[in-house]
């Protein structure tokens, strides 16, 4: 089941579960280095983002 559903896009990762709090601490561990990984590319996209409202507004502006 692992092997159809691990994609590149979409990594799968298998965490004990023999004692919860390090279950739970392992989980951290993922989320927050994979948030580490991409904080260049999430804050480009916010950026980005910014940007779009910051138009939108602009040509809210104009058309009045």
């Amino acid at each position: 089941m692992f092997e159809r559903t691990d994609t590149p896009v979409a990594r799968r990762k298998l965490v004990p579960g023999d004692h919860e709090w390090h279950a739970r601490l392992r989980v951290l561990e993922i989320v927050t280095g994979s948030l580490a990984r991409n904080a260049e590319w999430m804050q480009a996209r916010a950026e980005e983002a910014t940007e779009a409202r910051e138009l939108r507004r602009s040509l809210e502006r104009l058309s009045r």
